[in-house]
């Protein structure tokens, strides 16, 4: 029979788990077996420097069960020994299994280093009035990491930075990655870009003609996380406008008017591929990255003019798929929905490229220059450091349960 010593919480073994009750819940918490042996944090199972696992999860037995358990509130711990014929001893503090208890809905809100980011969406007339702006001398300055805060809540919350006050230079642009990230993400496009309308690479960004909303790589297996791009010099043009949509926003504004056609392309898969000659990329994704299980947008990814041709879908949908993207692409035309300034010199644009969607408008520049640099960010550096910075930021993350605060 299984000896349960209670110094302070109730516990009560249930055949596969065990249920507890730990301060300052009012409801009891289940933890199967199985689960407590795989997080046992002995010397045996863990390397506590490196905070990785050595136990074989797949060793442990799926019967597993203890022949004594403890609950101290004097340690504020769970002690297991268990049947096994080593008896090995399993020690977990009750504020680790608080923050990792996974017998309710959202697991995520319980342990803050697993928070997402609140997303505020934005409609085109809202982008001027939302806070998406950093000085240049704030974020490289290296004796504080607030301006690389203020940036990273910024492209969390809403998809996009502008960091003003960019000295309009290659070098400080770059400045602005490096010290944004540490390093850009390099593609068939090079590792950074400086460059003119010369069609250097079979894309339409390197011409003048007007580019409608779209994110970049969608024919890449992992698409680029952050784009930046700096206007460095922009002499006797005319036109070129640019373009931001939030894509989250347009999504939902899919749904409530066109719901048949949100369906569609959160759920079909298309094919997007890019071809020169040194490069034969492929992938196949969906438009819109919806995520049922809380109701979230994880993506957009949308180039019309990378698409390959259309040969993955049934008879039936055909004539469905081309509705949605009227649909879809009249919702992102609207002025509702896009955002048109122009950029400016001296005001460096950085955004997610999972998340916001971008043009420009034709330009014509006989005689004239411009001249454009930016480069590619690796997403999990992003999050990787937001998480880091951002912390201590509560404005930012979703909410955490009242016993939590």
């Amino acid at each position: 029979m299984l000896c349960i010593k209670t110094g302070g919480p109730a516990a009560q073994d249930r055949g596969e788990y065990l249920e507890l009750s730990l301060p300052p819940l009012q409801e009891m918490t289940r933890f199967h077996y199985v689960w407590l042996r795989d997080h046992c944090m002995c010397d045996d199972c863990f390397v506590k420097d490196t905070e990785q696992r050595k136990l074989d999860t797949a060793l442990i037995p799926a019967d597993i069960a203890p022949s004594e358990v403890a609950v101290s509130s004097k340690d504020s711990s769970l002690t297991i020994v268990w049947k096994e014929p080593n008896e090995h001893r399993t020690v977990l503090s009750f504020d680790f299994l608080l923050k990792n208890r996974y017998s309710i809905d959202t697991p995520e809100i319980i342990n803050p280093s697993y928070r997402r980011p609140k997303k505020t969406l934005w409609s085109g007339p809202e982008l001027q009035k939302v806070p998406v702006s950093v000085q240049f001398n704030d974020l490289v300055d290296e004796s504080s990491d607030k301006g690389r805060a203020d940036a990273f809540q910024a492209l969390s919350m809403y998809g996009v930075v502008f960091i003003d006050g960019t000295p309009p230079t290659p070098e400080s642009s770059e400045k602005v990655a490096s010290r944004l990230v540490g390093f850009c993400r390099s593609t068939h496009y090079g590792h950074y870009w400086d460059f003119t309308p010369n069609l250097e690479h079979a894309d339409t960004a390197y011409t003048t003609i007007r580019l409608e909303l779209h994110t970049d790589t969608t024919y890449f297996s992992e698409p680029a996380g952050l784009q930046m791009l700096h206007l460095i010099e922009n002499k006797k043009t005319k036109g070129g406008k640019s373009m931001l949509a939030d894509g989250f926003y347009a999504a939902e504004r899919l749904r409530r008017l066109h719901p048949d056609s949100w369906s569609f392309l959160s759920s079909k898969v298309l094919r997007f591929r890019y071809d020169d000659q040194a490069n034969r990329m492929r992938t196949e994704t969906r438009i819109i990255g919806h995520n049922p299980s809380d109701d979230s947008y994880e993506f957009i990814r949308w180039n019309s003019d990378d698409r390959a041709p259309l040969n993955c879908l049934s008879f039936e949908d055909v004539p469905k798929f081309y509705k949605a993207v009227r649909d879809w692409v009249s919702v992102l035309r609207s002025p509702e929905v896009t955002a048109m300034f122009q950029l400016q010199p001296g005001r460096c644009m950085i955004f997610d490229n999972w998340r916001v969607l971008h043009g420009r408008d034709s330009f014509e520049a006989a005689g004239g220059v411009r001249r454009m640099c930016g480069c590619y960010m690796q997403r999990d550096d992003v999050l990787s450091l937001t998480r880091v910075l951002c912390a201590d930021r509560p404005e930012m993350w979703r909410d955490a349960p009242a016993e939590q605060d």
